[in-house]
């Protein structure tokens, strides 16, 4: 058995590390006095907060970019406390005028929550039927798992929302960069998409696409 002065003292100790300490004490005390599987609860609230704490700050995003927005992830390689759970999270900042383009998370299914400013969110769905609904403070949206979804700020002001996910690794991929930000000819991206190529080498330009 690991023996530890369980004295709640840190004068010599930083304090989450003193916390951390204390926690791995009493996991390892508990599983020397059972015959059963024991959940590490204490143990695990302690690493998250730590987590939390120093891993993701939640703070605003850049949206002085093409799309006028920003996302922020929380996903299990920017936020490892998620590893495991099936869950994480982002943060949306928006400004005026601004869009998240049409775009899948092949992951997970998305909850979103508006906390600041107007939304106008939407999905397709694998029937090609197109659903979408004007966001305010406080109201919240889902979108399935893996179809085509958009955000829009249709109010004056910035917006602020936050979105949970149904995995620690939702993914996500973003159709205009997926056709246009590559190395995928012209030629080919015309054949498929019925665009006109001036269109498409116009698109490829601005966001940052060759071929």
């Amino acid at each position: 058995m690991i023996r530890y002065p369980h004295s709640g003292r840190s004068n010599d100790l930083d304090q989450s590390s003193h916390l951390l300490t204390v926690a791995t004490w009493d996991l390892f005390s508990e599983l020397d006095k059972s015959v059963k599987a024991v959940a590490p609860m204490q143990f695990w609230t302690v690493c998250f907060a730590q987590k939390v704490s120093s891993v993701w700050p939640g703070v605003a995003g850049n949206t002085t970019n093409i799309i006028s927005a920003a996302v922020t992830p929380a996903f299990v390689a920017q936020f490892p406390a998620v590893n495991g759970l099936g869950i994480s999270l982002a943060r949306l900042d928006i400004a005026a005028g601004g869009v998240i383009p049409m775009h899948t998370h092949p992951g997970a299914s998305e909850v979103l929550v508006t906390i600041q400013g107007t939304i106008l969110a939407g999905f397709i769905s694998s029937a090609n039927k197109v659903y979408y609904k004007t966001l305010n403070k406080g109201d919240i949206m889902v979108f399935p798992q893996g179809l085509l979804h958009f955000q829009i700020n249709s109010g004056k002001g910035p917006v602020v929302a936050f979105v949970s996910f149904s995995s620690a690794s939702p993914g996500l991929q973003i159709t205009d960069f997926a056709l246009f930000a590559n190395e995928l000819p012209t030629e080919l991206v015309t054949k498929t998409t019925f665009l006109d190529p001036v269109v498409v080498k116009k698109l490829k330009k601005v966001l940052g696409g060759t071929g």
